[in-house]
């Protein structure tokens, strides 16, 4: 019976550590204010709902787009940015990026 059980265990506590791995991901939108070579730097601006980050708040961001997917984004376009790990604590923020969408182009 408890030969049965521990592989039921085991796998049990391997899905909670898999289930850990994303939380400390952050999700924010930011309006575009400045383009450089590899690097965005956005304005925290509300999202769908209304909500203001309350990391980014609607201070300034930065961060680096190598390793992400290229977007034709442009001054004023607002992106989703989904971030990891720490904010450094500098003008504009420093942020590790992960993902970023452009949400509404400020074309439209």
């Amino acid at each position: 019976m408890v030969k049965k059980r521990m592989p039921l265990i085991i796998i049990a506590c391997l899905l909670a550590l898999l289930a850990g791995c994303g939380a400390n991901n952050t999700r924010f939108y930011g309006e575009v204010v400045e383009i450089l070579d590899e690097s965005v730097i956005v304005r925290g601006v509300p999202g769908p709902s209304g909500a203001i980050s309350p990391v980014i708040g609607t201070g300034r961001a930065a961060f680096s787009t190598a390793g992400l997917d290229p977007l034709d984004v442009a001054v004023g376009d607002v992106v989703r940015v989904t971030m990891t790990g720490d904010v450094g604590n500098t003008d504009p923020l420093s942020i590790n990026a992960i993902y970023w969408q452009i949400i509404a182009s400020a074309q439209d």
